[in-house]
């Protein structure tokens, strides 16, 4: 889903259907809904930094993230963006709650974890800018942990083979896992943890 955030409108997986999709505003932001009614899950994505859409805006966020430890103006705008100040309507065909969760990709990891802080949900990121400190000095967040969120059970951030400069610049929040390249004799290469 955090990848599939960047063409929402090509074919996923079954079970699983797009409620929202917000096209990307002048930021770059773009936000996609899934939801799954036999399992009563809904995952928000997030879309990380889009070079070609947004060549000045979303690096200049990246860099923000790299050199701040507050909580970034894209948070404000993406928490705008997708309740639009009022509560998410999720469609049920029954009484049982949904599951809330986000994931994102790089700046989208970073505001995928923390709406899920805010939010008291479940994230699962990838390549995130690192966000400890980011929610230690949100208000809402601080306050979530003190009342026993734990980010290490909530927030699962998966990192590249390769380290780069923005996933390696703060301090990850959650549990990390190192993701390794390995070379299978056929000629495809596979991923593994």
């Amino acid at each position: 889903m955090s990848s599939h955030v960047y063409q929402p409108t090509e074919p996923f997986l079954d079970d699983w259907h797009v409620i929202r999709y917000d096209l990307p505003n002048k930021n770059g932001l773009a936000l996609v809904v899934y939801i799954n009614p036999e399992r009563h899950q809904c995952v928000i994505s997030i879309r990380g930094t889009d070079l070609t859409s947004s060549f000045l805006n979303n690096p200049i966020t990246d860099l923000r993230l790299l050199f701040t430890n507050q909580a970034i103006d894209t948070f404000d705008s993406a928490r705008l963006l997708l309740f639009h100040d009022e509560p998410l309507h999720i469609p049920r065909r029954d009484s049982i709650p949904y599951v809330i969760s986000f994931t994102g990709h790089s700046l989208g990891a970073a505001l995928a974890e923390s709406f899920a802080c805010v939010y008291n949900a479940y994230a699962v990121t990838f390549d995130s800018p690192g966000t400890k400190h980011i929610l230690q000095n949100d208000p809402s967040c601080r306050i979530n942990i003190e009342l026993g969120y734990n980010p290490k059970e909530h927030i699962h951030t998966y990192l590249g083979a390769y380290a780069n400069l923005v996933n390696v610049a703060n301090p990850q929040s959650g549990q990390v896992m190192y993701l390794k390249r390995e070379r299978n004799y056929s000629t495809t290469n596979w991923i593994s943890l």
